[in-house]
């Protein structure tokens, strides 16, 4: 074989073993834009979709960001499966996909238990100046009920996080371009 066959040679092998590689790159690319949805608190696709406020505006959910109460949902988007020329992202949270489309219907809801909690003042075991015993509060459950399994109304207006986007797409174009450029010279 002459110097230039080799040259090839060696190019294809490069560009065969990038080509493997791509569909996990660009994955990875997909599941950062819908994680920055969340940071941005919408969807940016021709222009940015601000998601809708919460109806209930409670003291401990007015700072809270939107969609993320225990961050489940966010951790939860990743690549699910990679093959030769097709990427899958997804989510494995069963409330993703009404979040992300929206729903509007009915919801059954099973019986459960409701506890109810009161609070006590009881005496720490230490003492004050005075001579009195400190006293701490503490909680605690008083008592349960037995909550019916129900019907509900769930109106879940339409916060997209993940999906297509001509923003992402041109994202995409952009790290596969990079990514293949330094892994072919």
């Amino acid at each position: 074989m002459d110097n230039s066959a080799k040259f090839f040679d060696a190019l294809q092998q490069k560009y065969i073993a990038a080509m493997r590689g791509l569909p996990m790159v660009v994955g990875n690319e997909v599941v950062n834009f819908s994680k920055e949805s969340f940071a941005k608190q919408g969807w940016l696709d021709n222009s940015f979709v601000p998601w809708r406020k919460r109806k209930l505006n409670l003291k401990k959910n007015r700072s809270r960001a939107i969609l993320v109460q225990s961050a489940r949902l966010k951790r939860s988007i990743r690549v699910l499966r990679a093959t030769g020329n097709s990427v899958v992202v997804g989510s494995d949270a069963p409330y993703a996909r009404p979040h992300n489309e929206g729903f509007n219907g009915v919801v059954s809801v099973k019986a459960y238990k409701r506890n109810k909690y009161s609070s006590s003042r009881v005496g720490s075991g230490k003492m004050n100046k005075s001579g009195t015993e400190r006293m701490k509060t503490v909680k605690g459950i008083s008592g349960s009920i037995n909550v019916k399994a129900h019907s509900k109304r769930m109106r879940l207006p339409r916060r997209k996080y993940l999906g297509t986007s001509q923003y992402m797409m041109i994202r995409i174009k952009r790290t596969a371009s990079v990514y293949l450029m330094k892994n072919i010279q």
